[in-house]
């Protein structure tokens, strides 16, 4: 009888260890898809920054084109002043290679 007891006890133990268990893995998993989440929303905003990037490189090869056209004296650094700057003041300098 004592045995039985015991082997109640035991397996009781065993059921609480394995719910607590599966609490902490529900947890796991939801944090682990908040992460995927914040992942994925990042890639995305990654994209973007790098199609922009890639767009305003163009651009200012296309700028230095028609400046070298334009301009009589393009061999000197030419400074150009950065359309909504995120700093004041922010500039860039082409020069024709």
């Amino acid at each position: 009888m004592e045995s039985n007891g015991r082997i109640e006890e035991l397996l009781s133990l065993i059921l609480d260890e394995q719910r607590g268990m599966r609490r902490e893995m529900k947890e796991l998993n939801e944090r682990t898809g908040k992460v995927e989440a914040a992942v994925d929303r990042l890639q995305l905003e990654q994209y973007k920054t790098n199609a922009l990037l890639t767009q305003h490189n163009r651009d200012l090869v296309r700028i230095a084109d028609i400046l070298q056209e334009d301009t009589p004296q393009f061999g000197q650094a030419i400074e150009f002043e950065v359309l909504n700057a995120t700093e004041k003041g922010q500039r860039v300098l082409i020069k024709k290679p």
